[in-house]
């Protein structure tokens, strides 16, 4: 079963230090090759926008996406984790919270 983490869970354990760390080495995979992210992709209906962003980063054992609607004024974020060996769903995270800390880690 796939960790589920609730907004209020990912406010208590993720901190600035840990997301810093985190975004350096993700951007320095990045940079040699061995990371990638698509571009955000964008589907609308008449009250709704669907936009997905998907990455993979294997030296991290990791593939995923990240899926923001658009609704009514109202945005809601939702990470989807996979293991990058076994295909298997690692974890579900609510990520407004996530979202915050990786563009104030980005900036820093």
């Amino acid at each position: 079963m796939a960790l589920v983490l609730r907004e209020n869970d990912v406010a208590r354990v993720l901190t600035m230090d840990v997301t810093l760390h985190a975004v350096e080495r993700c951007l320095r995979e990045q940079a040699v090759g061995s990371a990638g992210n698509v571009p955000r992709r964008r589907a609308w209906a008449p009250r709704v926008g669907l936009n997905v962003m998907s990455a993979a980063y294997p030296v991290g054992g990791y593939v995923g996406l990240k899926a923001y609607t658009v609704a009514r004024g109202a945005v809601r974020f939702l990470v989807l984790l996979w293991n990058a060996e076994t295909g298997q769903l690692e974890a579900i995270i609510e990520a407004d919270k996530v979202g915050q800390m990786r563009t104030g880690a980005a900036s820093g």
